[in-house]
């Protein structure tokens, strides 16, 4: 994971996810590992671990790749929620943009255009080093 856990609290919490605070890095790690397969296919194993390493050569590649990974991070959250969604749960949630909704008024034609948009913001970011 590029993006410390710190960087992560900035968007989202085990509180938010409805997540056990003891979980929630191991969850975290899940969606960044699955986030670094994602960027991987993009920009290959070599770019990525030149992205991680501690001084890359390529550093505007690098900071690329982190946020792609936050991008991701929000795509693997907002479909832990639409499951959550799924399952019954009636809460309210801020998302990272700052807009606060009540779960289960969120469709999924919503949840499928939020997810869109964060994929389309990775894959931009990436394109200049695919």
């Amino acid at each position: 994971m590029i993006n410390s856990m710190d960087d992560i609290r900035l968007y989202w919490t085990a509180e938010l996810l409805d997540i056990l605070p003891a979980d929630f890095e191991q969850y975290c790690a899940r969606a960044a590992r699955r986030a670094r397969q994602r960027i991987i296919k993009c920009i290959g194993r070599e770019a990525m671990q030149d992205a991680e390493s501690e001084s890359p050569e390529n550093p505007e590649r690098a900071e690329a790749v982190k946020d792609a990974e936050i991008e991701f991070m929000h795509v693997y959250v907002l479909e832990h929620l639409w499951r959550q969604k799924a399952a019954g749960a009636e809460r309210d949630i801020q998302l990272p943009n700052g807009l606060r909704v009540t779960l289960q008024a969120v469709s999924g034609d919503d949840f499928k255009h939020l997810i869109q948009t964060h994929v389309a913001n990775a894959e931009t970011t990436l394109a200049e080093y695919i």
